[in-house]
């Protein structure tokens, strides 16, 4: 039981029995006063019944204060303990999440490898598809990526595995509990149809390399319609990847108050592009840190890829 739960009708039993017992031990002191004239008036029937009733008072207070101070010294140390053991499960928690975030941190950099391939047209959810031979030189592109990205590794970006099995899930924010299941959902599912449309390509390009496949237009159009699924694919994998490395980033910064981090709105909100949410990303993650990196940095937003 925790001991701030006395504070409501916990609280008033004890001090209930308490403020009874120490009325009783008043009573018992005025009735010791009519003992003492019975004494005086040579009343003896009074002053044993005034006795009884001093005896009488002064043990159930007593007995009352005895209970009261035993309760109150059980709801203590049953809220010691158990503020010790929420104390140890916040540090081995904290220490799991940390492992995690610095394994999220490797698999960054692999989401920095989709930035440079993905462009916007400008017009809402879609993006740049080339045609003619410079189709070509970007499906060598996305093979490429291919080759780079270990897909599997992505599984190591969720934290719901480390929370959901603590006893501390209950107490952090429903909001951001929710958006990180939601991001973990989305990045695994993705994942699994980028892998899809990567086959799917491969068929649109037969035994042809991109250059001979592009030049003919009927297979053309069907590659433009895979490499535009890819784009969306691993676009929506950084956006969600990255939004849940912010969030690992924010608990291991906060250390041992990261149960009263809340969702920040500006990072769940939908946006029409990844590019709008790393604007909202480096104004609301520079102030937070892991390591000797902020937790924007963590991200490793590189549009025009690694430097040389």
């Amino acid at each position: 039981m925790d001991f701030g739960s006395i504070s409501g009708n916990g609280y008033l039993l004890i001090g209930g029995l308490i403020l009874i017992g120490g009325g009783l031990l008043l009573i018992s002191l005025f009735v010791n006063r009519r003992v003492a004239i019975s004494v005086r008036a040579d009343e003896r029937h009074r002053e044993k019944l005034y006795e009884y009733y001093r005896n009488t008072f002064s043990q159930l207070g007593v007995i009352l204060i005895g209970i009261g101070v035993s309760l109150f010294i059980f709801f203590f140390q049953q809220g010691y303990q158990e503020r010790q053991r929420d104390a140890t499960e916040v540090r081995q928690l904290l220490a799991k999440l940390s492992v995690r975030v610095g394994r999220a941190a490797a698999v960054a950099a692999t989401l920095a490898v989709f930035d440079p391939v993905i462009r916007y047209t400008g017009k809402e959810s879609d993006y740049v598809v080339h045609t003619g031979p410079d189709l070509g030189s970007q499906v060598h592109d996305l093979l490429r990526v291919e080759r780079d990205v270990d897909f599997d590794a992505l599984r190591s970006l969720p934290i719901s595995d480390d929370i959901a099995t603590s006893p501390l899930a209950g107490d952090i924010d429903p909001v951001l509990w929710f958006a990180i299941a939601e991001d973990e959902s989305e990045v695994f599912y993705f994942a699994e149809r980028l892998k899809a449309d990567y086959g799917d390509l491969r068929l649109a390009l037969g035994d042809l390399s991109p250059e001979e496949a592009v030049a003919d237009p009927v297979r053309a159009k069907a590659i433009g319609v895979e490499v535009k699924d890819i784009l969306y694919d691993m676009d929506v994998v950084r956006d969600r990847g990255r939004r849940l490395i912010s969030k690992g980033c924010r608990f291991v910064s906060a250390g041992r108050d990261f149960l009263t981090l809340t969702a920040i709105p500006e990072l769940e909100a939908n946006y029409t592009s990844h590019d709008a949410w790393i604007e909202q990303a480096e104004k609301h993650l520079a102030g937070f840190s892991a390591g000797r990196q902020s937790c924007f940095e963590m991200l490793r937003f590189m549009p025009d890829g690694p430097p040389p």
